[in-house]
């Protein structure tokens, strides 16, 4: 029998065929319909097995996913803490969400409770890694705590430690990535709007002045030095984004890019499917390296329902999301465990909970009716940038 989890792209690439995408495996296949349907070909049937376009039964199907998804929320693996270094900024982006959290501290958190924290969450559940990210406000308006906490988290936990950096670009120099690489830096990721007229309008320093230039000149310093994201916010006002990319490569900046929507999103599911397919085909055409729901690496689960992911703000609060900082899981010194989050029968009879998981805690409002619209568009752009 065919999976639950498939997508169908009738008379797609040519008539009288059919791509089939599966969202739980990744796999895609494409025939002619006179060899899929009514039942696949007996020629064909046990490859479609292999690939996941076609299960022995549904419930065994669900269960897998099921599986993938508790075994994900419990992993051991990897313990990721969110560490907010500083709620200021130097910049005035438009669309800012500090000012509505009143994050107002100018320090991390004390690096003891955080070193005791650590130990505790590490130990206690025999983690194999530990993966810092360093956030803000803006991170790099605290250099110092990022050495001293990776100096002290590197000589404790050795190649087992690494980092990462969400900036916003204007404060990277040279001389402290080559430090903090030696200390186990990994990724800078840093938002660039469109072009320079869009991102300067939208991103810009606290004096009014643009940003741009000064962003890609540090890219251009640490390129090719450490993995470098772009991501790039977006709704209807954005544009340029094409000639930023251009201005990236005329630099030879190496980055893989990611988009996410301006909070509050306020666009139809309609607007917004067609914004999402409108930016992911400007990407796929300048033939850059782009994460998308069916592309790469997808069914990103909620941070607030992974056990060993948590937030430390600079009054030590802990919350279980960067998006969401209400100290919903207590204080570095009395900690809350978190609980095990279930699926709702909505979503495990769902198709699309390989890529979806249920979605944000705190946001239920169901995203099917906005799959529905936008993955088949974006499965044509994911098979045609890979041919």
């Amino acid at each position: 029998m065919y999976s639950k989890y498939n997508i169908y792209l009738k008379n797609y690439p040519k008539n009288d065929f059919t791509t089939i995408y599966n969202l739980r495996t990744q796999e895609v296949v494409c025939y002619a319909d006179n060899n899929l349907f009514p039942e696949p070909n007996k020629i064909i049937e046990e490859k479609l097995l292999e690939k996941g376009i076609c299960c022995m039964t549904e419930s065994a199907e669900i269960s897998e996913v099921i599986k993938k998804y508790n075994e994900t929320i419990c992993s051991n693996d990897e313990l990721v803490v969110v560490m907010l270094l500083t709620g200021i900024c130097n910049c005035n982006c438009i669309y800012c969400y500090e000012s509505d959290l009143k994050m107002d501290y100018n320090q991390a958190c004390d690096l003891e409770k955080v070193d005791r924290f650590i130990y505790e969450k590490m130990t206690g559940n025999q983690i194999e890694k530990l993966r810092i990210v360093f956030y803000g406000g803006e991170p790099l308006l605290n250099k110092e705590m990022i050495t001293v906490v990776s100096t002290k988290l590197k000589e404790q936990y050795g190649e087992r430690y690494k980092f990462s950096i969400v900036t916003n670009g204007t404060l990277l120099e040279q001389e402290d990535i080559r430090k903090w690489i030696e200390l186990g830096l990994l990724k800078v990721k840093v938002t660039l709007d469109g072009n320079a007229e869009c991102h300067n309008a939208r991103r810009p320093f606290k004096n009014g002045e643009g940003t741009y230039d000064l962003i890609l000149q540090n890219l251009e310093m640490i390129n090719n030095q450490v993995e470098i994201v772009i991501n790039v916010i977006i709704d209807e006002e954005l544009f340029g984004v094409s000639e930023m990319i251009h201005d990236l490569k005329h630099r030879d900046i190496n980055a893989s890019f990611s988009m996410s929507f301006r909070e509050p999103i306020t666009m139809s599911q309609k607007e917004k499917k067609d914004c999402m397919i409108k930016f992911n085909s400007i990407l796929k055409n300048e033939e850059v390296d782009f994460q998308s729901n069916i592309k790469g690496k997808h069914g990103i689960i909620c941070p607030m329902k992974r056990r060993n992911y948590y937030v430390i703000d600079g009054k030590g609060q802990l919350s279980g999301c960067e998006s969401v900082l209400n100290n919903s899981l207590g204080n570095i010194d009395n900690p809350s465990s978190k609980e095990i989050y279930e699926l709702s029968n909505r979503c495990t009879n769902c198709k699309y909970l390989p890529i979806c998981y249920g979605g944000c805690i705190y946001d239920q409002h169901c995203q099917r009716e906005y799959f529905e619209q936008f993955i088949p568009e974006l499965l044509k752009i994911y098979i045609e940038s890979d041919q």
